[in-house]
């Protein structure tokens, strides 16, 4: 069973025991006294551990081990857009506001396993859902380099890159996939490929969508 799947279930019940006994309590009530049941100040601190332990077991290392652990921690960077960080002389009102964000670059071994996380700073397991957060995981599988990629370091990968000495293997594992054209591709993206690609180079453009901020929008 899954995180919300059995917080859910155990809200359900919480709130049966206490309406049957007179009581009246609200959803978001109930999943702040699950949290504190289980020694958390709140339920997105519960969340962002359970997330992490979830995530840890099924992707990244047998022993449990969380993202960001310090134990794993090899190099932390901070950085910024090439734009900015290849020309000094480029003053920073000179650039748009999102080509200034800070970022925080964390590398991470474990094992045959390597993991990358950039995110803005500032930003956590507790507060990334909508943010520009890049996490990869690198391995040798089926006896080759492969990266792994996600938008969501809260859940599935969506992106696996195989390396061959003929070429890129390109598998989708979640979200979904997209012409950067499609109407139903999300504006920034179509915006982001416009300008990462141009638009001649529009049609080779493809999107998988995973939209955080909507998917943890209830949780």
């Amino acid at each position: 069973m899954s995180f919300k799947s059995s917080t859910k279930a155990a809200v359900a019940q919480l709130k049966s025991f206490i309406e049957a006994h007179g009581g009246q309590a609200q959803h978001s009530e109930m999943l702040e006294l699950v949290a504190h049941m289980q020694g958390f100040d709140s339920f997105r601190a519960m969340k962002a551990v359970k997330e992490k332990e979830i995530r840890s077991v099924a992707v990244i290392d047998p022993n449990n081990r969380a993202l960001e652990s310090e134990a794993y921690i090899v190099h932390k960077a901070s950085v910024v857009d090439w734009q900015l960080a290849d020309n000094p002389q480029i003053s920073e009102e000179d650039l748009p506001l999102t080509m200034r964000t800070k970022y925080e670059v964390i590398l991470e071994q474990c094992g045959a396993q390597f993991r990358v996380l950039m995110k803005p700073e500032g930003v956590n397991l507790d507060n990334f859902e909508g943010k520009p957060v890049l996490d990869l995981l690198i391995e040798i599988n089926e006896g080759v380099p492969c990266v792994h990629l996600t938008n969501d370091p809260g859940d599935e990968m969506l992106l696996a890159v195989f390396a061959t000495g003929q070429g890129l293997l390109l598998r989708r594992d979640g979200g979904e996939l997209l012409s950067a054209q499609d109407r139903d591709a999300p504006v920034l993206l179509r915006e982001l490929a416009k300008e990462a690609c141009g638009q001649v180079n529009l049609i080779d453009a493809h999107v998988i969508v995973m939209d955080t901020a909507e998917k943890y929008k209830d949780i």
